[in-house]
C-alpha cells in the first residue's frame, strides 16, 4: 500500500492506538479500495467516547478497516473500534461536513455515510469488492476493485435495508405519510439521488 505525501502535525497522534496493516493492496488489483483518494483530516469519536480531533483517517472498503496516517507515511489501523468520523468533503453543491459512522450490519461493523439524521436516519452504506473475470479459454485473471452501496434507514430499534423507491420510503414514514404524500407532490424527488432523499428525510424528521 503507498500513500502519498500527507500534510498533517503528527503530535496528537500520540494519543491513538494503532496496529499494522495485513494484506497489502495487491499490485494485480486494479481499483482503489480506499473511500477517499487521499487520506483527510477528520474529528474521530471511538467506541470508548474518546474524541480525537485532526486526525487523517481513511477507509478500507475491502476489508472494512478505518485507518490512519502517522509520521513517514506509516498507515496504521485503528486499535480501538471507531463509532463515526467527520470530515470535510467536497460536493457538488460545495464543501460539506460529511459523517460517516461504524455500525454492526452483521458480523462486524461497516462504513455508512450519514445523510440525515433523526428519529428516522438515512444512512447510505459504503464498501467494495474484488471482482475476478477470467477470459474464456484463457489462464489470465482480471482482478477489479467495484464500488457497491446501498440505502438503509435506522431507527432507535433496529437498521433495515431501504429499497430507493417511492413505495418503500413511503412505507418507512407511514405515520406521516400525508406530509410526505404533499411533499413529493410539491417536490421532483429522485429517489436515487442522495440529495433528494436526504432533503426528503431531513423534512420528514421536521415533523
Amino acid at each position: 500500500m503507498f500513500i502519498s505525501t500527507l500534510c498533517f502535525s503528527q503530535n496528537y497522534l500520540e494519543e491513538v492506538n494503532g496496529r499494522p496493516i495485513r494484506g497489502n493492496k495487491q499490485s494485480d488489483v486494479v481499483g482503489d479500495p480506499h473511500l477517499f483518494k487521499n487520506f483527510k483530516s477528520a474529528t474521530v469519536l471511538l467506541k470508548s467516547g474518546t474524541s480525537l480531533k485532526d486526525i487523517p483517517v481513511n477507509v478500507d472498503l475491502v476489508t472494512n478497516t478505518a485507518l490512519f496516517a502517522k509520521s513517514g507515511n506509516t498507515v496504521l489501523a485503528f486499535v480501538d473500534p471507531v463509532s463515526e468520523f467527520l470530515v470535510m468533503d467536497t460536493l457538488s453543491s460545495g464543501l460539506a461536513k460529511m459523517r460517516y459512522a461504524f455500525v454492526e450490519d452483521g458480523k462486524e461493523p461497516s462504513c455508512f455515510l450519514v445523510l440525515s439524521d433523526g428519529k428516522l436516519s438515512l444512512m447510505k452504506k459504503l464498501w467494495k469488492v474484488v471482482w475476478e473475470d477470467k477470459t474464456y479459454n484463457s489462464a489470465t485473471v482480471t482482478k477489479t476493485i467495484l464500488d457497491k452501496s446501498a440505502y438503509f434507514v435506522k431507527d432507535a430499534q433496529s437498521l433495515t435495508s431501504l429499497k430507493p423507491s417511492k413505495k418503500s420510503v413511503l412505507a418507512a414514514m407511514s405515520d406521516q405519510s400525508a406530509a410526505i404524500e404533499k411533499y413529493l407532490k410539491d417536490n421532483k424527488v429522485s429517489f436515487s439521488s442522495d440529495q433528494d432523499l436526504q432533503k426528503l428525510f431531513n423534512y420528514y424528521n421536521t415533523l
